[in-house]
């Protein structure tokens, strides 16, 4: 997923990691294990400053696009 004001984007892996990658230079700015098992589904709230992963593990973190891998909220499903 791209960042509403198109500065970064976020991917997700099987391996549970997150990545966010500064655009358009392409250059990996941060890596952290968000999840134990594959991520499914990432979204970014426009303009909040947060984005939300999800994973095969039945979580749905809340995540500050700037904080280190600090979450916000975790709700199991």
């Amino acid at each position: 997923r791209i960042s509403s004001d198109g500065r970064q984007l976020i991917s997700g892996d099987f391996d549970g990691k997150i990545r966010i990658w500064q655009l358009p230079s392409g250059k990996l700015l941060r890596q952290f294990a968000a999840h134990p098992s594959a991520i499914a589904a990432i979204r970014i709230a426009p303009n909040a400053g947060y984005f939300i992963s999800s994973g095969f593990d039945f979580k749905v973190k809340f995540w500050w696009l700037e904080d280190k891998d600090t979450f916000l909220k975790q709700f199991r499903g």
